[in-house]
């Protein structure tokens, strides 16, 4: 499977035709299991709206490839390449029936095979499974072998089922899956809690992946010295205490409200495909329905943006009736159709702006979420900060009279795989434009931030290149620690240059920052980005990383004549239309309205209209949305 840098016919990148069609697809599917008596069942203890979204979700994930592979073929017959291809081959799937039905080409049909290696496989996804599923080894552990060997010998007690060592009893809680950290001058899961008038105390932390050493124990200092309790779901996780693995007593078993053993008798291989996955479906929402029982949760957080256990902890909160509450993490602006599938699934969702809610509630409205709030970029209270204490003009030798950061994203040569990134030809031009300039200009600095390590590994060339664009003391490559806002190095550069699939959150948070910012569009964001082309195309938007340098160097030769190079700041109210610094502040006083009419013992419906109420009438009747 090659996918290359393959583009539709609009001219953007192949993958948003892959994303519309894969998701109608595996919608289409989700529909027909309305067939089956197990799912008639299953209705009978979760919305059909969620269960949709839950089933459509995993399809998607799993047909992708085949959906990527189809595409592949209609574009060669589209430009006269191997036309002679009519037929896609897929695994065995247990639910194949269910893809021939919903299978989007009338031309193209797709067979199945078993793959070689086929059983290994099998078996591999089989133990990975059971040993989530049974809380003995957690996803992230696959990643990190030495951690995991002290994970499984780690020998710890067999179990905390109460509350009583963690918060107060009989008082709605909210509980907070530890993602990106808890330190609040980063990004902190906990970003709301200041000025938000929420006792700490009725906060729970919960670790439910491999905490890596160096952060642990500073991070369980700091929560027992906010007063938050916290548990771990997984021995070994956090192998410091011995009190703090929480493990559920398994009292409820909702699988008898569908156990049907005559199913596995039947014929169809669909139907008993969604007998079994139904019952280990419900055995994870029980495991989640125990856990916010036990500690009273009534609000639960977790900032993953998809996958199947944050849809299951979604249905175990509708049954314990309480909220799942999620927040952007990145742009979502103008978001191609099909993108977001299970994105995000929550009962509110706080949204930057109205792009995002648009992308969200219109363009990529699957039910996952019920109220989208506009609170502004939550990131806000980190641009008045201006830090980069570190690192300032000093550090670099000559003093350029220009200082430009480059912002990269993950590029690949799209080859063996199904997720098409950008494209490494224009990545490898990105980064070369901008080097050989500092070469041959003494006036030129240059700050790169990658977004990953692993971004640059397999770029040789550009490696050597900035080796020795480094040895001029005009070149640096800024590193620094997980959660450090990519916005940091904004006090010190005169311009930032970013590049990605989509106009990035990097290329947002540098605009609202007060930043001069410019976009080097390398897979035609034109048809999602019409207003910005409209008005920014180049002066903002670039297409051709040619005309983006010969414009940076115009503004260098005399930046008074080209003041509109790089300059959001009439459009800022289109990223963030507060602008004030106190998301944290406006998400925190959500929380604590929504804890004010829980703790009374009222209904989480109640609860979301008072906080809407109160917001609305705050912030404006326009910041608060019903999805439809």
């Amino acid at each position: 499977m090659e996918i290359g840098d393959k583009r539709s016919q609009n001219g953007s990148i192949l993958r948003w035709e892959i994303e519309e069609v894969s998701s109608k697809t595996a919608f289409k599917m989700a529909q027909y299991l309305s067939d089956y008596s197990t799912y008639q069942r299953l209705l009978k203890c979760f919305s059909e709206k969620r269960l949709k979204l839950l089933f459509a979700s995993y399809f998607k994930q799993k047909i992708y490839t085949v959906i990527t592979e189809l595409m592949i073929i209609n574009w060669e017959k589209k430009n006269g390449i191997n036309t002679s291809r009519r037929f896609v081959v897929c695994s065995r799937f247990p639910w194949f029936e269910l893809l021939q039905l919903a299978w989007p080409d009338p031309v193209i049909r797709v067979e199945y095979q078993r793959e070689r290696g086929g059983f290994k496989n099998d078996i591999k996804n089989w133990l990975k499974e059971t040993l989530l599923e049974h809380h003995i080894l957690p996803k992230n552990a696959w990643c990190n072998p030495c951690e995991t060997v002290k994970h499984l010998l780690w020998k710890g007690n067999n179990g905390l089922h109460d509350n009583k060592k963690c918060v107060h009893k009989n008082n709605a809680c909210i509980a907070v899956c530890f993602r990106e950290g808890i330190d609040i001058e980063k990004r902190s899961d906990l970003f709301w809690l200041p000025n938000s008038c929420i006792d700490p105390g009725k906060i729970l932390v919960y670790f439910d992946g491999i905490v890596q050493s160096p952060l642990r124990k500073k991070t369980l200092l700091k929560l027992d010295e906010m007063g938050v309790a916290w548990i771990s779901l997984f021995k070994g996780c956090v192998p410091t205490r011995d009190d703090h693995f929480w493990a559920p007593k398994r009292k409820e078993d909702l699988t008898v409200l569908i156990r049907d053993d005559a199913i596995l008798t039947k014929t169809s291989l669909t139907e008993k495909w969604l007998y079994k996955f139904s019952i280990g479906l419900l055995n994870k929402v029980c495991y989640w329905k125990e856990l916010f029982e036990s500690f009273s949760v009534k609000i639960h957080l977790d900032i993953k943006e998809y996958g199947m256990d944050i849809l299951i902890k979604n249905l175990a909160m509708d049954l314990v009736g309480g909220l799942c509450i999620g927040k952007e993490r990145s742009s979502l602006r103008n978001m191609p159709s099909g993108s977001l599938l299970g994105c995000y699934p929550s009962h509110v969702f706080f949204s930057w702006n109205k792009d995002s809610l648009l992308a969200l509630s219109k363009r990529n409205n699957t039910g996952a979420q019920d109220y989208i709030i506009i609170s502004g970029n939550i990131n806000d209270y980190s641009f008045s900060l201006k830090k980069s204490q570190n690192m300032n003009k000093s550090f670099l030798k000559n003093k350029p009279k220009l200082t430009i950061g480059l912002f990269d994203n993950l590029a690949s040569k799209n080859t063996g795989t199904s997720i098409q990134r950008i494209f490494f030809s224009h990545m490898e031009k990105f980064y070369k434009s901008f080097l050989n300039w500092v070469l041959e200009d003494e006036q030129i600095g240059l700050i790169i931030k990658s977004k990953k390590p692993m971004v640059l590994e397999n770029f040789r060339e550009i490696n050597e290149l900035i080796k020795v664009a480094q040895a001029t003391g005009r070149c640096l490559f800024y590193t620094s620690e997980p959660g450090i806002f990519q916005s940091d190095i904004a006090s010190i550069i005169d311009i930032a240059v970013t590049i990605g699939l989509v106009l990035p959150g990097t290329f947002v948070d540098l605009a609202l920052c007060g930043c001069k910012v410019v976009h080097y569009d390398a897979t035609n964001i034109r048809p999602f980005e019409k207003e910005l082309y409209k008005w920014g195309y180049g002066k903002i938007i670039f297409d051709d990383i040619d005309e983006m340098v010969a414009a940076s160097r115009r503004y260098k030769k005399d930046p008074d004549s080209y003041k509109d190079f790089g300059d959001f700041s009439q459009h800022l109210d289109e990223l963030d239309p507060f602008r004030d610094g106190k998301a944290f502040r406006r998400v925190g006083g959500y929380l604590y309205n929504l804890l004010e009419i829980l703790d009374n013992g009222e209904g989480r419906d109640k609860a979301i209209q008072y906080a809407n109420k109160i917001y609305a009438d705050t912030w404006g009747k326009d910041k608060v949305v019903k999805v439809l």
